[in-house]
């Protein structure tokens, strides 16, 4: 009798091994079959909320979209292109309607980037330079459409390289009495339309556009703004933004920026190297150093992501603005400071980003949408 207890025992353990093993085999399958059609699905389209919070913008709230997609779905070395899709209204009283895009084409041959956008925003200007209190400014008000599109071929691995377009139209609708832009003295204080044409070159070797952790990426750019082609103004720009991306230990990774603009001519005020903002020197209000140059290094410290969602923040930056490199160089401010990183998705890579940062005097809070850089 004992024996054939252990006969049944056994066919039964065998039976419920082949179960087992049954189950397995359909669970991979369907996992096999998502992962296809996830291939096969031309484009992904993410629809949320907006609500952010700027030194610039106060607290903000609107609508913003984001669709990724392959131009092939199914070449996985094709490279994610992005649109987004944003209309948003801040406490400031300010309208932001702006549609910033980056596609890669035709198996990553063809790389095109730019926006298309309406802002009416109040602005705050403290003068040109260095010479002022960082309370010291005022506000003005005025909207404009901007368009600007770079398009690039690869003409070497990693290396792409293309024509370079900026439009903006400035109207300025209000200005304080007796205040700096009411003087007359600085250039474009009665608005205007800046039209620039240049040359973009990159050299990109990040392993993820939206959160790289390693590689490089390397960008020059040039525009020139002339009346023949519409521009009020008379005047040229040089950028080069180069950083770099390391993995640090085990899922961590440190990344640096070294951004550099250079110009010379008439250059309206409004369109003057602005220290600070959402993606450099965080901590200072955008504009409120203003001047032909500027340089700005930054360093930032990126954990890995917990619990598949929560990721964390730490950086520095140092940089200034001046009319040569020897008053920038005598005028570097710091800024310091740490955030959080909340993935939409569990270990997608777009996050959505909270930043403290603190300069000399001042500080921020930024709520909003990627990296910084």
């Amino acid at each position: 009798m004992r024996v054939l207890w252990l006969v049944i025992l056994l066919l039964a353990s065998f039976g419920i091994q082949a179960q087992i093993s049954q189950k397995e085999k359909e669970r991979l399958l369907k996992k096999a079959k998502r992962e296809e059609r996830k291939l096969d699905r031309p484009y992904q389209i993410i629809v949320l909320p907006a609500l952010y919070y700027t030194p610039e913008t106060n607290v903000a709230g609107g609508v913003t979209s984001m669709t990724k997609f392959r131009s092939n779905p199914k070449d996985s070395l094709c490279k994610t292109s992005q649109i987004f899709a944003n209309a948003v209204y801040t406490l400031n009283d300010q309208i932001i309607l702006s549609a910033p895009f980056q596609l890669f084409l035709s198996h990553n041959k063809w790389f095109a980037s730019g926006e298309l956008s309406f802002f009416r925003y109040p602005y705050i200007f403290g003068g040109v330079g260095n010479d002022h209190e960082i309370d010291e400014i005022e506000d003005y008000n005025a909207y404009f459409p901007r368009y600007r599109l770079e398009l690039m071929r690869r003409v070497a691995p990693s290396i792409y390289v293309g024509p370079n377009f900026f439009y903006q139209n400035m109207t300025i609708t209000e200005i304080e009495q007796d205040g700096l832009l009411a003087s007359g003295q600085y250039i474009g204080s009665k608005g205007g339309a800046v039209v620039g044409l240049g040359i973009v070159a990159s050299f990109d070797t990040r392993d993820n556009q939206l959160s790289p952790q390693n590689g490089w990426f390397i960008k020059y750019g040039s525009l020139h703004h002339n009346s023949s082609w519409g521009s009020d103004f008379r005047y040229d720009q040089y950028t080069i933004d180069a950083r770099w991306y390391k993995p640090l230990f085990k899922k961590h990774s440190i990344a640096m920026q070294l951004f550099t603009e250079l110009q010379d001519g008439e250059v309206p005020f409004n369109r003057l190297s602005a220290l600070g903002g959402l993606y450099r020197m965080r901590g200072y209000q955008l504009g409120i150093y203003r001047d032909l140059n500027q340089a700005v290094y930054q360093l930032e410290w990126r954990s890995k992501t917990y619990f598949h969602h929560i990721g964390l923040r730490a950086f520095m930056a140092i940089g200034g603005v001046g009319d040569n490199f020897e008053v920038l160089s005598e005028n570097l401010r710091p800024t310091v400071g740490a955030g959080l990183r909340l993935s939409m998705k569990k270990d997608d890579d777009l996050f959505l980003r909270l930043d403290a940062g603190f300069g000399e005097d001042t500080h921020g809070i930024y709520f909003s949408v990627g990296e910084a850089f």
